[in-house]
Order: structure tokens, then sequence, then C-alpha cells
């Protein structure tokens, strides 16, 4: 009965007096209890996983400005109708994408502009209003009709509109006057 007693020292077992507590991971599916077994979970790779998600998001975000970059729309023609007002200059535009352009007017006579092409409503075709203005040096009436319209394109991406655009069309002031 020696080996009953308790001051010999008990062969066999490798624990100590103290028991460990019982650590608990709430896991949703195996892959998460295998981590949280094994000691995996990384403060680091979680920031860097947020980080690759909110990149997708950014490009998912601007994928139709990238598919306006990569394949623009194609260049609008100059159609009817116009303004009857002789200080006001309709650019109406053959276009089902009329917020891809924009429409400048350069002269040495009127004062140079730059319109959004925008859809009015109803069935008439998208255009840019331009109010003319005259230049103050310039008193001859012969120079009225100087002046060239160049249809641009406006290059957005993720919602902000960049300076200059590709030049896309170009029409002389008296022949926008004079469409039927």
């Amino acid at each position: 009965t020696t080996w009953l007693r308790s001051d010999l020292p008990r062969l066999g077992f490798a624990a100590d007096a103290r028991r460990p507590a019982l650590r608990l991971h709430p896991c949703a599916h195996v892959a998460d209890a295998v981590l949280a077994v094994a000691a995996l979970r990384s403060p680091r790779q979680a920031a860097l996983n947020a980080v690759a998600v909110a990149t997708v998001v950014g490009a998912l975000a601007g994928a139709p400005d990238l598919h306006a970059i990569v394949r623009p729309p194609a260049a609008p023609l100059a159609v009817a109708p116009f303004s009857t007002s002789p200080y006001a200059l309709w650019v109406s535009l053959d276009t089902r994408h009329p917020e891809d352009f924009a429409v400048v007017l350069e002269s040495g006579f009127w004062a140079n502009r730059r319109a959004a092409v925008a859809s009015p409503g109803g069935a008439a075709p998208p255009r840019a209003e331009l109010r003319l203005r005259r230049l103050s040096h310039r008193a001859s009436t012969r120079d009225v009709d100087d002046g060239t319209v160049w249809v641009e394109r406006r290059p957005r991406f993720l919602g902000r509109e960049f300076a200059g655009g590709e030049r896309v069309g170009r029409y002389s002031l008296p022949y926008l006057v004079r469409l039927p």
C-alpha cells in the first residue's frame, strides 16, 4: 500500500494542481472554429481584408465611368431646334448620353462660353444653352456670325469632372443658326 501514500510523488501525471479554464469560441462555421483553435486570428489581417473590400467596392462604383473612358459614346451631331433669341444659342445634339458632352463657343465678337449638355425633357433632343454677351471692345455688327462651336467630351470618374475634354465636333456659328 505504499503506492497509495500521498507524500510520495505521483508518477505518470504531467499536469500540475491548477486546472486551466475552458476557452469558449463562438463560431458560425468550421473555418472560424479552425482559426480560433489554432489562434490564427490577427488584427492586421482583418485590417488588410477591410482595405481589400473597400478597394473592390471603389472599383465597382467606378465601373460605369471606366466603361465611358474605355469605350466612349459616339460623337453627336448638331440638330434642330435652335433659339429664336439673338442673345441665346441652343446647340441641340443627337445623343443618348448628354451628360458626357459639353459645348464651347469661341468667338471674337461674343464672350467665350461653355455649357453642359442636358435633356430639357419631353421629345426635345438634349441641348446646351449658351447665353451670348458681346465683348465691350467690339462695336461692329459685321462680326456677329464670327465664332466656332466645339463639342467636347466631359471626362468624369467617381462623380468628379476633369478639366479639358477631347473635342469631337466643330460647327461654325452661321451653320448652327441656319439649321432647319
